[in-house]
């Protein structure tokens, strides 16, 4: 910890990955093999491999050569972030974020991918320029390091293990969907989103008087169901509610993996033929987040909100 600085280069890291492994990222022990003479550079590092922009992030302290630590992971990078059948088109970046002041900020000379550093000095100054492919936005970084300085906790890493195991359902889906256009994402996205606005009937559990009048899915309700992992299941404007959805299934209330994106408002139990949770949210802020539901024989799921 520098001096007048309140909080460590770790407390920086776990908060900071808590909003940014959401994104994709997962986290790099300590003890991966290959990392060997990367990863003791770093308090943490996190990759992110899958998509067209793989990325990797690390946090230094100081006593350590962010450029160096740069160049360090660039060439690994290099080496192992690379067109496969599946994804024909890859652009890898590096960020390294220094809780250093004296610490040189910008893109690195001589790193075998686009790389930058980013320094952060006592009193909360963030120096950023250069944003690799990948990487989480500087506005991200200024406000996690503005709520540590005005004393907010830092998250413990048990957290973001949490939040990190809650993203690996589905993750099969998404690297065999890795290879779409962004045409094709698109008109999945739009197709999605219109059919779950404007057709909720075609996706509606029983309805009527035999769910009974306290049922909230006797209306109709948008019905996911474990088949449905890793689809965006709503979008939302900021402040808005979405409609009732029912995890069919689902053994308790859906956590939401983002909590500054999205707010639960409401979550019931519903049995019969609909057998789960029926929950609304309220959008908070632009970004997505993810809901991890877990079902009665013990699998888990995870389905995605987008807030814009």
């Amino acid at each position: 910890m520098e001096d007048n600085q309140p909080y460590t280069a770790d407390d920086l890291a776990r908060a900071a990955l808590l909003r940014i492994v959401p994104s994709g990222y997962r986290l790099i022990d300590a003890s991966d093999e290959r990392f060997t003479g990367i990863r003791d550079r770093f308090v943490r590092l996190a990759l992110k491999h899958l998509g067209p922009r793989p990325s990797l992030i690390g946090f230094t302290e100081p006593g350590v050569d962010p450029q160096e630590a740069a160049r360090a992971v660039a060439a690994w990078a290099a080496q192992n972030l690379t067109a496969n059948a599946i994804q024909r088109r890859v652009t890898p970046g590096v960020l390294v974020i220094a809780v250093d002041g004296s610490a040189r900020a910008g893109p690195v000379d001589g790193a075998a991918v686009s790389s930058a550093v980013w320094t952060i000095a006592p009193g909360g100054v963030v120096e950023a320029r250069g944003r690799p492919p990948g990487s989480p936005s500087a506005g991200l970084v200024r406000d996690v390091v503005k709520r540590l300085e005005r004393g907010e906790a830092a998250p413990g890493i048990g957290q973001v293990d949490y939040v990190e195991r809650n993203l690996m359902y589905g993750r099969g889906r998404r690297a065999r969907a890795a290879g779409l256009s962004g045409t094709a994402v698109l008109l999945i996205v739009v197709g999605i989103f219109f059919g779950l606005r404007f057709l909720p009937a075609l996706f509606a559990g029983a309805t009527g008087a035999a769910q009974g009048q306290n049922n909230p899915c006797a209306r109709g309700c948008v019905v996911v169901t474990p088949s449905q992992s890793q689809n965006i299941i709503a979008t939302l404007s900021i402040g808005q509610t979405s409609s009732p959805i029912l995890f069919r299934g689902a053994e308790a209330c859906p956590e939401v993996s983002n909590p500054q994106v999205l707010r639960q408002v409401a979550c019931d139990k519903v049995g019969g033929t609909d057998n789960g949770f029926v929950t609304t949210y309220q959008g908070l802020a632009s970004g997505r987040t993810d809901l991890g539901i877990g079902i009665a024989n013990g699998n888990a799921y995870s389905v995605t909100v987008v807030v814009q």
